[in-house]
């Protein structure tokens, strides 16, 4: 026997959101912030469908869900504090500060999503057609109870709910919700203009990318959410599930602008 493929195109998504924002002007100051809870939900969260025999199994949070975002923008002009200091003045007077504020929710954690890095490793000998009968339908863990609950810290998955499956005893396509480390970040920058002529100034810029120097945590190269069973069906990989990677630096960056 040999594999025959059918492609249909019976995929389905859908996006719900309540998205609020508000802003002000002023002849000092801007700021503005926008705040989105949302759900985006798809039948295969790999943007194809993970069991090829039943669509309808696949139905779960898609790889770009994220379920919260709040954003802020400002920008302030600093005003005159020195007015009786030409000297002093021409140094720390005029200058303008702004910058962003992001906050996101994690990713998805879902077995077989590209985005998530969340793979299964089944013990050596055992393949995916001695538990399924089918290279259409993935081998998926059992759960035996919720992945989400006892964690420690900096712990997104329980690896002690997660068990090895077998013959006729395969786990769910999509598991129950869970979500990776936040995103988090921050930039400013501060800068003056120094006017020479009508048309002619000089502009000294100073910025600061993820300013406050916080790196966020993620499953990047590492092997924390590949779930590894031995010959016994127990689970092996002492760090599933558990985020020990950080990503991000502080990077400052000085400019000097002319414009004529």
């Amino acid at each position: 026997y040999g594999d025959l493929y059918i492609v249909d195109h019976n995929a389905y998504s859908n996006y719900n959101a309540l998205q609020v924002g508000l802003n002000h002007q002023s002849s000092r100051y801007t700021w503005l912030v926008n705040y989105s809870f949302s759900k985006v939900l798809g039948a295969g969260t790999a943007g194809t469908a993970i069991d090829q025999l039943n669509i309808n199994n696949n139905y779960g949070p898609l790889n770009f869900d994220r379920r919260h975002i709040f954003n802020a923008a400002y920008s302030l002009q600093l005003g005159k504090p020195l007015r009786n200091s030409r000297f002093g003045g021409a140094f720390l007077n005029d200058w303008q500060l702004s910058g962003v504020i992001q906050l996101q929710s994690g990713a998805p954690l879902q077995l077989n999503s590209t985005n998530s890095n969340f793979n299964l490793t089944l013990p050596k000998g055992v393949t995916v057609l001695n538990i399924t009968g089918t290279k259409s339908v993935p081998a998926m863990p059992v759960l035996t109870c919720n992945p989400t609950s006892g964690l420690g810290a900096n712990q997104y998955l329980n690896p002690n709910c997660f068990a090895l499956p077998t013959a006729g005893n395969n786990g769910a396509i999509i598991e129950p919700e869970a979500f990776g480390p936040h995103f988090f970040n921050t930039d400013a920058s501060l800068f003056r203009n120094f006017e020479f002529r009508e048309r002619q100034r000089l502009q000294f810029r100073v910025e600061g990318f993820n300013f406050i120097n916080h790196p966020n945590y993620t499953f990047g190269a590492d092997q924390n959410l590949n779930l590894v069973f031995d010959a016994s069906g127990k689970q092996t990989n002492a760090l599933f599930g558990t985020a020990t990677s950080k990503l991000g630096h502080r990077i400052i960056q000085l400019a000097v602008k002319y414009y004529f």
